[in-house]
């Protein structure tokens, strides 16, 4: 009867008892894995145990080595932060890509700004040229400003000459007295509009194609003049052609065979002029034969100014100054 009280308690015991347990540590081991322990008493689940005696063989890293590569390969944990860092990294990179396709951006936006800053440049410069085509404009109003015939500045702030008159030589008021007299055959706005100091249309003018009519010749081309202490080809810069009515010019007749005719005051190059020449005188070194003043026929008389430091150029063979020269 004890016996069989005693088997009979074995049997609810057994029956009772909670199944075994497969964790090991605080991971569940899967099917057909078994629960080790490592050296330094770490458990992970693994295929089967190694040795046990192998602790004593390996070193201390060895054997820290192995339970840290056990519980990578059987953490999924592990793994997966793993590839967390994996695609963290790769988002930096995508992070970087962007920052340098933002870089690239920015450099094409710097591009552009420059493109920009190059069109305002030619901007700047289209108001800078138009700020010298004001300039031209505003020189352009300070020549109209100046009597031709004397070169006054009329913008100097002096009063208007009473109708008839102008400044001709001088900032004194004067009437036109003509050719003969202060060269000067109209007046207008208180300017010479009508100087009388040119050349007449067949007086012929050296270049380097030989004489050349000084009605012939236009702005640009070449004329010989005396310029840096030498006779030089330099271009015409200013060219003038005067309308004039019952004019008369200062006949020269040369030694040298040449004959010119010259308003009155037409400069020479030594700085007397047309009048004040007479027989027995010498042009720029040739004998003056004779000077006498005619009637001009012709409906125009004409100037030119080379481009010279001396203002002067070859007429007939002599050479004479111009009255453009300022």
């Amino acid at each position: 009867m004890r016996l069989g009280l005693v088997a009979l308690t074995l049997l609810i015991a057994a029956c009772s008892a909670p199944p075994t347990s497969n964790r090991c540590g605080s991971t569940a081991c899967s099917a057909g894995q078994t629960c080790c322990t490592a050296c330094g008493g770490r458990q992970y689940c693994a295929a089967s145990c190694p040795d046990v005696g192998s602790c004593r063989d390996a070193g201390p890293t060895d054997a820290g080595a192995a339970p840290d590569a056990g519980a990578d390969a059987a953490s999924p944990l592990d793994a997966a932060a793993q590839d967390a860092g994996m695609l963290a990294d790769a988002g930096l990179e995508e992070d970087a890509g962007a920052e340098d396709a933002g870089t690239e951006d920015d450099a094409g936006t710097e591009d552009d700004a420059g493109a920009e800053d190059d069109a305002g440049a030619e901007d700047d410069a289209g108001v800078d040229a138009g700020a010298e085509d004001d300039g031209g404009m505003d020189a352009g109003a300070m020549d109209a400003g100046v009597d031709a015939a004397s070169g006054i500045d009329l913008d100097a702030g002096l009063p208007a000459c009473q109708t008839g008159e102008c400044r001709v030589a001088s900032d004194v008021c004067e009437l036109p007295t003509g050719p003969t007299g202060n060269g000067c055959c109209a007046c207008a706005a208180s300017v010479c509009s009508v100087p009388c100091r040119c050349l007449a249309a067949d007086t012929p003018i050296a270049t380097p194609s030989g004489e050349v009519l000084v009605s012939a010749l236009s702005v640009g081309d070449l004329v010989f003049s005396e310029h840096d202490g030498g006779i030089v080809a330099v271009p015409i810069v200013e060219l003038r052609r005067v309308p004039v009515v019952d004019h008369v010019v200062v006949r020269v007749r040369l030694a040298s065979g040449a004959t010119l005719r010259a308003s009155p005051i037409h400069p020479t190059a030594d700085g007397r002029r047309f009048a004040d020449l007479a027989g027995g005188d010498a042009l720029d070194g040739v004998a003056i034969l004779e000077a006498a003043l005619e009637p001009y026929e012709g409906a125009f008389t004409y100037d030119i100014l080379p481009a010279s430091d001396s203002a002067t150029y070859y007429a007939g063979g002599v050479r004479v100054g111009s009255t453009l020269a300022r």
